[in-house]
């Protein structure tokens, strides 16, 4: 935009911003955390510390310096695609989201991610947040996609996409026979922005999201799994409701 106005050149931008622009040249379409989480995992761009390879550690919110925008061409040139001559190219930035099953893992993760079954839950440290705490934290990014926040039956709270729509995601608090069960579901699994909320979600309450993703996946439907971890246990089944495939999240201490 700032080719033919001064006043968007003039404008300071946000390392966030020029993730976006990095990673469309590669034939992607990522955004938020997942564009970072990609530039990370490509060698195309580089954290604030070095010794702690964290898609917060990139400081998207930063400003973005001269230094850092010439290392980031470099970091293009270097590690982007390139053709069979090894001379590197730019594609076209696709319309529609990328799969976020794509994504490579993180540097500081030293491995593919396992496949997830009963036997191998995810490790990251399980946090201890209520379902309202919960949906406060993922609203900001929900209204980035788009969703609207609205009140449903005795839920906590639903993201969905429109007024009468019913996709999306919704809350629950519970309290009773299990001690701060916390209960969500994604309404339309087929729904890629479904899908990014639902990861959003999890990364909010301390989980490995791209674990569980792809053991949701695996899931036949009609079926689910339990899993144990950090004093915690959490399940999640797969079902389809009136045509659309859901997605059933439940956490609660053991």
């Amino acid at each position: 935009m700032g080719l033919t106005d001064t006043e968007k050149r003039n404008t300071p931008i946000k390392r966030g911003q020029i993730a976006e622009i990095v990673s469309s040249t590669q034939g992607v379409n990522y955004n938020g955390r997942d564009v970072i989480h990609y530039l990370l995992a490509e060698g195309l761009a580089k954290e604030k510390d070095v010794n702690n390879i964290t898609i917060d550690n990139f400081a998207g919110e930063d400003t973005l310096t001269r230094t850092e925008a010439v290392q980031f061409i470099y970091n293009v040139l270097e590690n982007g695609k390139q053709d069979s001559g090894g001379k590197p190219i730019m594609k076209e930035r696709p319309v529609q989201s990328s799969d976020l099953k794509e994504l490579k893992p993180l540097p500081d993760e030293g491995k593919d991610i396992e496949e997830v079954n009963e036997s191998t839950p995810p490790t990251t440290e399980i946090g201890s947040v209520s379902a309202k705490e919960l949906f406060d934290k993922t609203e900001a990014y929900a209204k980035e996609l788009g969703y609207v926040k609205t009140d449903f039956l005795n839920t906590t709270g639903r993201f969905s996409e429109g007024e009468g729509i019913t996709a999306g995601v919704d809350f629950v608090q519970s309290t009773g026979d299990f001690n701060n069960l916390i209960s969500f579901g994604v309404r339309d699994w087929n729904n890629s922005k479904d899908v990014l909320l639902f990861k959003r979600t999890l990364e909010n309450y301390g989980i490995e999201s791209s674990e569980v993703v792809d053991a949701i996946d695996m899931l036949e439907v009609e079926s689910g799994i339990k899993m144990e971890a950090q004093g915690k246990v959490f399940s999640f089944s797969k079902c389809r409701i009136d045509g659309c495939l859901n997605v059933f999240f439940t956490i609660w201490d053991e």
